[in-house]
C-alpha cells in the first residue's frame, strides 16, 4: 500500500514539463530530483531507475545529516548482547528509502518510521531510524559502527556513527556475607525505592520468620533519598541476615533487579526475587526449595494471594481466567506469566545466562529471567499461594485478569486508517505506536539475546522460533504467525499475540508510507496517514 499516487506527482507542481525534461536528459538538480522523488513515492523500482540518469553520490554526500544515538557506557556482553542504535537521517533532495546498520561482521535492515511534526524540516527529507545488533563473546573492546543509507533514487551512501565500548564482564560485585544456618543458601534480592515503612517492615518481618532459615536478603535501594535511606538503615540493622547496599543513581525497577542479583554472594545457591510491599507465608522458601529437588528445575514459582493496602483479603489466586503458560517458549516470550516476587532460582542459572540483562525499553527483570530459565532448562509452579500480593495504585505492576487486547481495532479499521486516520481515535493511535516502539521491541531484543546465548541447548523447533520473533519489530511475517499458532493450539494469552500483530501491521504500514510526500512548493511533510506519534 503506498501513498496516493496524486501525491506524488503533486509534487511535480507547475513545473511538471521542465522536472520531466530535467530527468529525461539526465540533467542533475532540483528539478529533476523532484521528478525522482514523485515517480518513486508512487513505484520505488522506477524511482531508482530514473534516478540512475541523474544519480551524483558526491552531490548526495553534501547534503546528507546523520545523527545516532549509540550507548555512552561500557556494554557488558557475557554470553551475547544486544546493541540498540536510534536516531535519524535526513537528506535535502531525496528521500530515504532504505538503512543497514554494520557492525561486528553483520549487516542488518534497520526500522524507519515518519518523523515526528515537530522533526520535519521545510525542504529536506527526514526518517527516525532503530535497528539492533546482536554480538555473543565479541573479544575487542571498541566496536565500531555505521550504517548504510539507500536514497529512493539508489545512491548508497555510509556514514561511521562511532564506537560502542563492550566488555565480557557483567560489571557487578558480589557481596561478601556470612551464612549462618545449616541448609541451602539463599540470597534473597529485594529491589526497593521510596517504600512504604509499614509494608517494608511487614515484609521484612515476614522473611525473618521463615521455616529455611540459612538466607540472606540483599536489599538494593534505588536511590531513594532521605528520609527513605534512613528508614531503610534502621530496619536492616535489626538483623546481620540484611544487608543495605544504597545507591546514587536511579535506573528504574528492571535495572535495579539486575543490581541486586549482580550483587548475589558467589557462594549463594539459590536466588530469590522479592517485593518491598509483600508478605511472605512462612512456608515460602522451603516449598520452593522442595522443588529445587528435580536437578532439571531452574527455576520454580508459585501462586500467590491477593490483598489490598490493609492486607485485606481480595482474592486466593493470581490466576483467574488468565492461562498460566510456564512451561511454552513462544507463549512466554510473548507474554510474560512468571511472578519475580514468587520465584525461586538457580544461581549459575543467573551468572551464566540471566545476567547481564539485555536494553529494552520498558522491560521486566522477572520476564527476561523466565524466558532464559525455560530456554536452558525446565520451569516448575507450586499450586498454592505462599505469599500475599498488595494491590495498591503505586505498584509497579499489578493483578492482570482482562484480555490485553480490549482496547484493540479490528484489522480493517487499521488498513483503513492508512488512508484515513480519523478512522482510529488518538488514543488507538497512540497504543498502537507504543506497541510498535516498546512490545515489538523488546520481544525481538528478549528473542535475539536469548537465542545467542543458548547455543546448542534449545530445540530446533524454539530456535527457529526465538529467530522468527528476533525480527518482530522489523518484518510482519512473526507476528502473523504467533496468531495463527494460537489459534492451532486453540489458546492465547489473554490476546497478546493479536496485539502484537496489530502494532506490526501498524508499523508496516508507517513504513510503507515512506518515503515522504512533497508538496509542490517544494517543502516535505510527513504523509497524514502515518499517524499521530506519541
Amino acid at each position: 500500500m503506498r501513498p496516493d499516487s496524486r501525491h506524488g506527482l503533486a509534487a511535480l507542481g507547475v513545473g511538471t514539463v521542465k522536472s520531466v525534461a530535467a530527468l529525461a536528459l539526465g540533467r542533475p538538480g532540483e528539478r529533476s530530483d523532484r521528478a525522482v522523488t514523485a515517480v518513486g513515492t508512487f513505484v520505488p523500482a522506477l524511482g531508482m531507475l530514473a534516478g540512475a540518469r541523474v544519480r551524483r553520490s558526491a552531490d548526495r554526500e553534501r547534503g546528507l545529516r546523520v545523527w545516532a544515538r549509540l550507548p555512552e557506557e561500557t556494554t557488558p556482553v557475557g554470553r551475547g548482547q544486544a546493541i540498540l542504535v536510534s536516531g535519524y537521517v535526513k537528506h535535502p533532495a531525496v528521500p530515504v528509502a532504505r538503512i543497514w546498520l554494520l557492525a561486528a561482521g553483520q549487516r542488518r535492515r534497520m526500522t524507519l518510521m515518519p518523523a515526528h511534526e515537530s522533526e520535519a524540516g521545510g525542504g529536506s527529507h527526514k526518517v527516525r531510524m532503530r535497528g539492533r545488533i546482536v554480538v555473543g563473546r565479541w573479544a575487542g573492546t571498541d566496536l565500531p559502527v555505521a550504517v548504510e543509507i539507500q536514497l529512493l533514487d539508489g545512491t548508497r551512501l555510509r556514514r561511521e556513527l562511532g564506537t560502542v565500548r563492550t566488555t565480557l564482564r557483567s560489571g557487578h560485585k558480589p557481596v561478601n556475607v556470612t551464612w549462618t544456618n545449616p541448609g541451602s543458601r539463599v540470597a534473597i534480592c529485594l529491589a526497593t525505592y521510596q517504600p512504604h515503612p509499614a509494608w517494608l517492615a511487614e515484609q521484612l518481618d515476614s522473611i525473618r520468620n521463615q521455616t529455611h532459615q540459612n538466607w540472606v536478603c540483599l536489599i538494593v535501594d534505588d536511590a531513594s533519598g532521605a528520609p527513605f535511606t534512613d528508614a531503610l538503615r534502621v530496619l536492616a540493622a535489626e538483623d546481620p541476615r540484611f544487608v543495605l547496599i544504597e545507591h546514587t543513581e536511579n535506573v528504574g525497577a528492571y535495572r535495579n533487579f539486575e543490581r541486586a542479583i549482580g550483587a548475589a554472594p558467589r557462594d549463594a545457591e539459590f536466588i530469590a526475587f522479592c517485593d518491598q510491599d509483600d508478605i511472605w507465608d512462612p512456608d515460602k522458601l522451603e516449598v520452593l526449595l522442595a522443588r529445587m529437588a528435580d536437578p532439571a528445575v531452574s527455576l520454580v514459582y508459585s501462586d500467590m494471594r491477593l490483598v489490598d493496602d490493609d492486607g485485606e483479603f481480595l482474592a486466593g489466586s493470581f490466576w483467574g481466567r488468565r492461562a498460566n503458560k510456564y512451561d511454552d517458549l513462544v507463549a512466554l516470550t510473548t507474554l510474560n506469566t512468571v511472578t519475580g516476587a514468587a520465584s525461586l532460582m538457580r544461581a549459575e542459572l543467573v551468572r551464566d545466562h540471566v545476567l547481564p540483562f539485555p536494553p529494552a525499553e520498558s522491560a521486566f527483570h522477572d520476564h527476561w529471567t523466565a524466558v532464559m530459565a525455560l530456554a536452558t532448562g525446565r520451569i516448575d509452579f507450586v499450586d498454592r499461594p505462599l505469599y500475599s500480593y498488595r494491590q495498591h495504585e503505586s505498584a509497579v505492576t499489578g493483578h492482570q485478569d482482562q484480555d490485553v487486547d480490549h482496547w484493540l481495532p479490528s484489522v480493517v479499521r487499521v488498513l483503513w486508517a492508512a488512508r484515513r486516520p480519523e478512522l482510529l481515535t488518538r488514543s488507538e493511535r497512540f497504543h498502537l505506536d507504543r506497541v510498535g516502539r516498546e512490545d515489538l521491541t523488546r520481544l525481538a531484543t528478549f528473542a535475539a539475546v536469548a537465542s545467542v546465548r543458548t547455543g546448542d541447548e534449545l530445540s530446533s523447533t524454539d530456535r527457529w522460533w526465538l529467530n522468527q520473533l528476533a525480527s518482530a519489530d522489523r518484518r510482519l511475517l512473526p507476528t502473523v504467525a504467533l496468531v495463527l499458532r494460537a489459534r492451532r493450539y486453540r489458546q492465547t494469552n489473554l490476546g497478546a499475540e493479536r496485539v502484537l500483530a496489530t502494532g506490526a501491521l501498524w508499523q508496516a504500514l508507517n513504513r510503507l508510507s515512506l518515503p515522504f510526500r512533497v508538496p509542490a512548493n517544494g517543502s516535505t511533510e510527513r504523509s497524514d496517514r502515518a499517524g499521530e506519534a506519541a
